[in-house]
C-alpha cells in the first residue's frame, strides 16, 4: 500500500469521465471526472471518491450538495456495487438499467453515494 498521509493508505484506484447532457448539446454539457480510491481510514475499508466538475455546472448531477467535490464512504457490499455500476462501461451498464438513461442512472448513484458520507 502507498502512504497518502497519516489518515489513510491507498490500495486501488480507478478513474472515469462521465458526460451529462452530452446527447443534446455537447457544447453545453458537464463532464464529471470520477476518481475512486480504495483506502483504509481509521481502521475501516472505505472509498475516497472525488468528483471534478468541468463545463456547465447546471448539468452537474450533484449540484444540490454544498460540497460537490467528493465523498468518503464505507466500503461494503452495497457501496461496492454502486461504485462498480458508476464506473462500468456504457454498453455493459445499458444491459442492466431498464428504460432509464445512462446519465440519469449514474446521477442517481452519485447522489446516493453523497448521502452516505462517512
Amino acid at each position: 500500500m502507498a502512504e497518502l498521509g497519516d489518515m489513510y493508505t491507498c490500495d486501488v484506484r480507478a478513474v472515469k469521465t462521465l458526460l451529462f447532457n452530452g446527447d443534446i448539446d455537447k457544447e453545453d454539457s458537464c463532464e464529471v471526472l470520477v476518481d475512486v480510491k480504495e483506502i483504509e481510514s481509521n481502521g475501516y475499508e472505505c472509498y475516497d471518491i472525488t468528483f471534478t466538475i468541468l463545463g456547465n455546472r447546471q448539468y452537474n448531477p450533484i449540484r444540490m450538495f454544498e460540497d460537490d467535490e467528493g465523498v468518503i464512504v464505507a466500503k461494503n457490499g452495497m457501496t461496492k456495487s454502486m461504485v462498480e455500476y458508476l464506473l462500468m462501461d456504457d454498453e455493459e451498464l445499458l444491459k442492466g438499467i431498464g428504460m432509464t438513461t445512462l446519465e440519469s442512472y449514474r446521477g442517481e448513484i452519485m447522489r446516493a453515494l453523497m448521502r452516505l458520507w462517512d
